[in-house]
């Protein structure tokens, strides 16, 4: 084998090698990306401390069933306050 023949198949393998270099990167030196840190865990609240919700109901030409939908939302066993919202 010459010098020439050889040379083609170093670059391939090389070029071969450079997604396995990547990926090897990726999962060994940046592998806790998906961990969630401190800063990001909720909050403790007291118990007696009831969250608001404001529910957003995009409603375009649904005469039939938007009374239906908002009186649904409404009786909602919910301990805190509730808003709704509807877009036509």
């Amino acid at each position: 084998m010459g010098s020439w023949t050889i040379i083609p198949c170093v670059i391939v393998h090389v070029m071969a090698a450079l997604p396995l270099i990547a990926w090897l990167y990726l999962l060994l030196a940046r592998a806790g990306f998906w961990r969630v840190s401190p800063a990001l865990l909720p909050t403790k609240r007291p118990p007696d401390t009831a969250v608001g919700v404001v529910a957003v109901i995009p409603a375009r030409d649904e005469v039939l069933t938007i009374g239906d939908t908002v009186a649904s939302l409404l009786r909602q066993d919910f301990a805190g306050s509730i808003q709704v919202i509807v877009v036509d």
